[in-house]
């Protein structure tokens, strides 16, 4: 714990180290500058630290004073989060519309590229006065800075964690929450720490041009009319100080955001949503069918066995996938019956992974026909889960039930870490979590996609064990290189050769 102590005091000790020794420097210059006058004390191009402080003390006691503090700061304020706001929303749209992008793009480009100065010159033409000078300076400053960061952690967002949604039909506002927010959040964050720098040094300069009453520009502009150099120095430390108060103000309520949104991760059960799974799944519910003629097909598979493939199915008839100009299916055909378990098999390369895939609707075959039910359920190679958040929220975000996702993860030996990060766990335990979040999911067809990698053999039992135990009749696509699994799982397997 002193240890703790210790290593979080260590910034701040270095902080003060520094500040003094600029404080240092500064006094020295006086003593410097004082000596080349002749005239002690006389300086009137440097004010020392201990004049600038006693100038600041008699400031901080007049009215006028905190009436241009809080003059600037509530239109500098304004201004920056009118910025975050309207960044944001044009960062959102133009995300989901090129044209959005497109129109907006040289309007940025141009804010950007434009002179402080000069927005404030035009400003004073387009304002019927400059009461509002510092805000309007202060948005045009920092939109550009949020909407391009912003738009930068939208398109950073893991496409895996979206596909995952997409397999599991997470509603829009829990990928909002859970995967777009986290992406953003690193990106937002940044973009604040730099836009309040400017937006205070533009807001400011546009006080000192523009004029406006009770303001701390008024204020600088005086000081440097009447050659009062302690008084700028003391209102230029008054701008740093109330600027660092508002940065790390807004800071805090950044991390208070993400505190709120990672919360308790409570979830409630949506029945519209989840619902109930019965013992023996109806494959005839909310089948999805790509360019199927309604009639059940014969075809011989790439091992030469066949495979009946009807709407009441699950599975794809001749189907061709293409990457570029390497085929990696070719006139394939697999058929799921309802409550069965097929293993798919053969060595790396030969398109396993691409057929759960194209039958999970994640990717499109160039031909073919494929029938998918409404609700499925996967287990992919990779573990996609959400880090930022507990293996309890991450399987309730799909099911809605967190007491149920916590007697799964204590039946598979994850019982006490439960509410642990994701990205603190290992990587058998992230496989666990992702095992689990498939069998509650609510979901016709399963695509299990090498689902025991890296678990330990212990472990690997345990979990096979339970997938069987709870696979409820539902039809399952499992892929795999291991003959154990398959036969242990499977009631057929189907081999695939490259």
């Amino acid at each position: 714990m002193d240890k703790r102590r210790k290593n979080k005091a260590i910034p701040w000790i270095k902080g003060a180290v520094a500040v003094a020794f600029w404080l240092l420097v500064w006094q020295l210059l006086v003593i410097v500058l004082d000596k080349k006058s002749g005239v002690p004390g006389g300086n009137i191009l440097v004010a020392s630290p201990l004049e600038t402080v006693k100038t600041l003390v008699v400031l901080v006691r007049t009215t006028d004073f905190w009436k241009a503090v809080g003059h600037s700061f509530f239109k500098i304020a304004s201004g920056f989060f009118l910025a975050v706001a309207a960044g944001g929303l044009c960062a959102v749209l133009a995300s989901l519309s090129g044209v959005v992008r497109a129109l907006l793009n040289p309007v940025l480009r141009l804010i950007k590229a434009v002179p402080v100065a000069s927005f404030i010159i035009l400003a004073l033409f387009w304002l019927s006065s400059s009461k509002n000078l510092s805000v309007l300076i202060s948005f045009l400053m920092v939109l550009p800075v949020i909407y391009t960061n912003v738009l930068q952690g939208i398109e950073s967002t893991d496409r895996e964690l979206l596909e995952m949604a997409s397999v599991f039909r997470i509603s829009a506002g829990k990928r909002i929450r859970y995967i777009y927010i986290p992406a953003v959040l690193p990106y937002f964050v940044s973009a604040c720490s730099v836009g309040l720098g400017f937006c205070f040094k533009s807001g400011i300069a546009a006080e000192i041009i523009g004029l406006p009453q009770n303001s701390i520009g008024e204020r600088l502009y005086d000081a440097k009319l009447y050659l009062l150099t302690e008084e700028l120095f003391a209102w230029t430390a008054v701008i740093v100080l109330v600027s660092v108060i508002f940065e790390k103000t807004v800071m805090l309520l950044v991390k208070a955001l993400v505190k709120a949104l990672a919360g308790d991760g409570k979830e409630t059960v949506d029945e519209s949503e989840q619902g109930e799974l019965p013992e023996e799944s109806n494959p005839v519910d909310g089948v999805i069918v790509e360019g199927a003629d309604g009639k059940s097909v014969t075809k011989q598979n790439s091992q030469g066995k066949q495979e009946n493939v009807e709407t009441e199915g699950y599975g794809f008839y001749n189907v061709t996938k293409r990457f570029e100009d390497k085929t990696v299916l070719e006139e394939f055909s697999l058929a799921v019956a309802s409550g069965e378990t097929v293993a798919l098999m053969g060595p790396s390369g030969c398109g396993k992974s691409t057929a759960g895939k194209i039958l999970l609707g994640l990717i499109r075959a160039e031909e073919g026909k494929v029938n998918r039910p409404k609700h499925t359920g996967a287990v992919f190679q990779e573990d996609r889960l959400c880090k930022e958040f507990d293996a309890v929220t991450n399987i309730a975000m799909v099911t809605g039930d967190r007491k149920g996702a916590e007697e799964a993860l204590a039946a598979v030996g994850l019982s006490d870490v439960g509410k642990k990060p994701v990205a603190a766990l290992s990587g058998g335990m992230k496989r666990r979590v992702a095992i689990v979040r498939a069998l509650l999911a609510r979901g016709e067809l399963l695509v299990l996609d090498e689902p025991f990698t890296g678990l330990d053999s212990k472990s690997k039992q345990q979990v096979m064990e339970y997938v069987k135990e709870n696979l409820r009749g539902r039809s399952v696509l499992l892929i795999t290189h291991n003959e154990a699994e398959a036969t242990y799982l499977a009631d057929r397997v189907v081999r695939l050769t490259r």
